[in-house]
């Protein structure tokens, strides 16, 4: 290999062989992998050729996100994610998030490959956020806690090629919720120290993140509590996100669905299991977390045009014009769910697609005339 060390690779035919370099580049350490084919005395050597990312193989990645629903209600927050790449032998990431603001949070995961494909894998993780979540009877708030949470885990799996992966672990998650605003007569709060499975089975084929255009991503998640490890009492927590971009010269159209369920006992009040919803493409028209209940689901269609191109378009960066429809909501009872209870929400934005992270500057309204503002500079997480 030149210029970098290469993963080693068995592969004794070409289909192989190239298969396995795609596999190398799609971890993302590399921003060139490739071979040639060299005759020498008689027979034909293959010399690998690799470079690494100009910006690795450590880095940090800084974002800021600022909303507003013009109310009263308004959210920042600022954070950097710290990645730490090719420790040991194997290859080893070990990645920090950390974020000051309305939703603070520190967290930490070591992703350590079992061999050197780097296929199974190992990964122990800790965390400690903030956040609010509001409770809501028959669409009004009545009350609204501050959850303190630390988490700790670890997980097993397997990455499929470079598109996908299967884990699955074990966590306990320890903390406080407080009653932050409602009537006195409200539950004050209580400690927590529920213990928990985990599973998540994901892959991602898009071509960009920041401004997908082609390909999808799907995400399905779930959570079980058990008694029997120690949690308070037993509950179910499914969740799901799919995506789809499909474009066509300038044009793009992404559709999108996320959905969440508690199948535990609905007469649970258990604040910690409540799902928030409302945000940027989120009900734009709501604040972040402004509803909450033991249900969500929202279905979203965007469009968005490319006004810019690198080197033509405005502050020489691709530039992106989009508009969302947006329905769902969030629903305490599985009986009470239905396209009769949706709320409709819309936004209207401008995309930015710089070196430092994607800019998003827009704003969300909804049927009951909310409308908020959102300043997005890089990502956070």
């Amino acid at each position: 290999a030149q210029d970098a060390d290469v993963p080693s690779i068995a592969a004794p035919g070409a289909a192989e062989l190239d298969a396995a370099l795609t596999e190398v580049y799609g971890r993302g350490n590399f921003s060139r992998v490739d071979y040639t084919v060299e005759p020498r005395d008689g027979r034909a050597d293959i010399v690998l050729d690799a470079e690494r990312n100009s910006w690795g193989p450590n880095y940090i990645r800084f974002g800021l996100g600022i909303e507003d629903d013009f109310s009263g209600n308004a959210a920042y927050n600022a954070a950097a994610r710290i990645v730490l790449a090719d420790i040991g032998a194997y290859g080893a990431e070990w990645v920090w998030d950390l974020q000051i603001g309305s939703e603070p949070r520190i967290a930490m995961e070591y992703h350590q490959p079992l061999d050197a494909r780097g296929r199974w894998f190992v990964a122990p993780q800790a965390r400690f956020d903030v956040r609010d979540v509001p409770v809501l009877i028959d669409g009004s708030r009545v009350a609204e806690y501050r959850l303190r949470s630390r988490e700790f885990g670890i997980d097993v799996g397997r990455e499929v090629g470079n598109w996908g992966e299967v884990r699955a672990g074990l966590r306990r998650v320890k903390g406080q919720s407080r009653l932050r605003i409602g009537d006195p007569a409200s539950p004050p709060g209580d400690l927590y120290d529920d213990r928990e499975y985990f599973a998540r089975l994901s892959f991602d084929t898009l071509d960009s993140r920041n401004f997908p255009r082609h390909g999808g991503s799907f995400v399905a998640e779930w959570r079980g509590e058990r008694s029997r490890l120690g949690a308070d009492g037993d509950a179910e927590l499914l969740t799901a996100d799919w995506l789809i971009a499909r474009s066509t010269g300038r044009h793009t159209a992404v559709l999108w669905t996320t959905f969440g369920s508690n199948f535990g006992d609905e007469g649970d009040t258990n604040v910690r299991t409540l799902l928030p919803l409302g945000g940027f493409l989120n009900l734009s028209g709501l604040a972040p977390g402004a509803i909450s209940g033991r249900h969500v689901a929202v279905a979203r269609a965007l469009y968005l045009r490319q006004i810019g191109r690198r080197g033509e378009g405005f502050l020489d960066v691709p530039t992106y014009a989009g508009v969302s429809l947006e329905a769902g909501n969030a629903w305490s009872q599985r009986s009470d769910i239905g396209f009769g209870g949706a709320l409709t929400h819309g936004s209207v934005f401008l995309g930015f697609d710089t070196l430092l992270g994607p800019v998003y500057l827009g704003t969300g309204f909804g049927e009951g005339g909310e409308n908020t503002f959102y300043l997005f500079l890089g990502r956070t997480f």
